[in-house]
């Protein structure tokens, strides 16, 4: 069973990350140069939702169905597009953070999966952002008054 955030969450980080989506913060200044900023939202992503498909085997043990993914998953780390990834603790199947150029380049890296190609595994491919919750906590906190 897939359990999704109560709607008053996701319509909260919405909302959060919505207003923050371009705005950049100051860094650390450089040593003689203008002040870096910190991006409050990372580049574009792709979470990759893995879900048993119709043909998995509940009969078969998992590492001989998915043997063939775990060398296309490492595979795409080798090649710096896999962020990071792992399987749901129910057994119900995964997620994972991917770059690519494009939706279509993603859903094209997801589709070279052996196992998404056997249907033992669905997946479906969202464009992502990350939020910088620590810059947004650091932005968020109250400024000192001026001492007069």
């Amino acid at each position: 069973m897939v359990r999704l955030l109560p709607l008053s969450v996701s319509i909260v980080a919405l909302c959060l990350s919505s207003s923050v989506t371009r705005a950049q913060a100051p860094a650390a200044p450089a040593a003689g140069g203008p002040p870096a900023t910190v991006p409050m939202m990372s580049p574009p992503m792709y979470l990759v939702i893995y879900k048993t498909g119709p043909a998995w085997k509940a009969d078969v043990p998992d590492s001989e169905q998915l043997r063939d993914h775990g060398r296309h998953m490492f595979g795409l780390h080798v090649k710096k597009a896999l962020m990071m990834g792992g399987p749901f603790t129910n057994g119900t199947g995964g997620a994972a953070v991917i770059h690519a150029e494009s939706l279509a380049a993603a859903q094209a890296l997801v589709d070279a999966d052996p196992v998404v190609a056997r249907k033992v595994f669905v997946a479906e491919v969202h464009a992502w952002s990350h939020v910088n919750w620590d810059e947004l906590a650091k932005r968020l906190q109250p400024k000192p008054a001026p001492q007069p």
